[in-house]
């Protein structure tokens, strides 16, 4: 028998203030296809920080709201449901 628990990872944030951020490009320059036919791991960084707007495009295209009214994401959640394996037996 095999037990599977999955908790969940916490991160807290303090800041003072709230920063504002600009709203995301909602079209890009690349089509999804080039841009995985494209993609690879790095591991030499540049020397530089990413501006304001790209860290904003990042947040949103990884977890943004795309309707507001009622709350739909970017990234799916099978409607907002999170299973959670308990037990298991047999081959997984």
């Amino acid at each position: 028998m095999i037990s599977i628990f999955i908790t969940p990872l916490i991160a807290y944030a303090f800041s003072e203030e709230e920063i504002k951020l600009p709203l995301p490009q909602l079209e890009g320059k690349m089509s999804v296809e080039e841009a995985l036919a494209r993609r690879r791991s790095r591991r030499e960084f540049k020397d530089y920080s990413l501006t304001l707007e790209q860290v904003s495009q990042l947040l949103w295209s990884a977890q943004g709201i795309i309707e507001k009214r009622i709350g739909f994401r970017i990234a799916p959640s099978a409607g907002a449901t999170y299973p959670l394996i308990r037990n298991a037996s047999g081959t997984l």
